[in-house]
């Protein structure tokens, strides 16, 4: 909890931090490709400081619609929905797992990096479940990037639409982890620019 308000100040104390007048909403949709790393104790080896585990590893993906509430310039409140993006298939290696669901709260400071590109860190809460699995929630983290592309040759385009990337954890247990790479696409709502 201390790294996460750390973190949290320093981004915010690094941005320009200017109100925005009204609150401002927004909408994403993108692909997220998922992996899946498990670690499970299957005993001792006799050495007490070197338990046995296996490794296992499995891939899947989903379609995630995130929307925000925009609190200011460097900081929203998000929420992260996740579906199916494809069938199980254990014949594969590693194996593709179905996703059955994703919900993610995140609290995500921003900064701009340039007047056409925004580093965003959600940080927050995640739970996921696989087909065939239990639902399992945990702490959540990562990075985004949001490159507005009407901004790249003329500083006054418009902020509404950007092209967004990032890497995000969306679950970390003690002995799982689900994370991945996703690419979309994201709508601001309620800005003149």
């Amino acid at each position: 909890m201390k790294k996460f308000l750390v973190l949290t100040a320093g981004l915010l104390a690094t941005g320009t931090a200017s109100a925005i007048e009204d609150l401002h909403f927004y909408f994403g949709a993108d692909l997220a490709e998922l992996d899946i790393v498990s670690i499970e104790n299957i005993g001792a080896d006799g050495d007490p400081a070197t338990p046995q585990t296996v490794r296992g590893e499995a891939e899947s993906s989903m379609i995630r619609l995130r929307g925000g509430l925009a609190i200011n310039e460097n900081l929203a409140l998000e929420v992260q929905y996740g579906f199916e993006g494809d069938d199980t298939d254990l014949t594969t290696s590693p194996p593709q797992v179905a996703l059955e669901s994703y919900l993610g709260v995140y609290l995500v400071p921003s900064a701009y990096l340039t007047d056409f590109l925004q580093l965003e860190v959600p940080l927050g809460y995640g739970q996921v479940e696989f087909e065939g699995t239990d639902e399992e929630g945990d702490r959540a983290y990562g990075l985004n990037l949001n490159l507005y592309p009407l901004r790249i040759f003329n500083d006054e385009g418009s902020k509404l639409i950007s092209l967004s990337g990032g890497f995000m954890v969306y679950y970390r247990g003690d002995d799982d982890r689900v994370d991945g790479y996703n690419l979309g696409l994201k709508v601001l709502f309620g800005n003149d620019d």
